[in-house]
């Protein structure tokens, strides 16, 4: 309710001081915090906080070189895991292409997506889309069956 409250409290806009074009339980919400203002700082510093560590301990940015076991295929990857988006560039035979990628689950081990083609450095114009594993224990990456291993 408090986190709720803090987030609407910004948008809404007085105009000459008056609180007639404010839903009536945000106008019960502001006059409840101009009795109890000494408790009101820390009550901001507390939701400040816990969203702060709710919204960042689970998010990570991981970036990778991942290469087959014949060396021909190389991926980079960059995930975002806050987002749920990232990026492959993928290379093979003289193509360089970048694949937009929707993480569609994750957990401590595993982030498990679907990869769309973006754009091309090459000269192509399409390219199949595919799901992916890239499992954290193990450090690989698997799209199709390849397997490819990361630093």
């Amino acid at each position: 309710m408090l986190a709720l409250s803090l987030m609407t409290l910004p948008l809404i806009s007085i105009r000459n001081n008056s609180l007639s074009d404010i839903p009536m339980s945000i106008q019960v919400w502001q006059l409840h915090l101009r009795f109890k203002n000494y408790k009101f700082p820390v009550r901001i510093f507390v939701s400040i906080f816990v969203y702060i560590c709710s919204t960042f301990s689970h998010s990570e940015t991981i970036s990778n070189r991942c290469v087959s076991s014949s060396g021909m295929s190389t991926y980079e990857v960059s995930f975002d895991t806050y987002q749920d988006k990232g990026e492959i560039r993928y290379k093979y035979m003289g193509q360089d292409i970048i694949y937009e990628v929707f993480i569609l689950e994750k957990n401590k081990n595993k982030i498990i997506g679907k990869a769309f083609f973006k754009k091309s450095y090459t000269g192509e114009v399409r390219g199949s889309s595919f799901n992916f594993t890239y499992d954290r224990n193990s450090r690989t990456f698997e799209e199709n069956g390849l397997k490819a291993s990361c630093k």
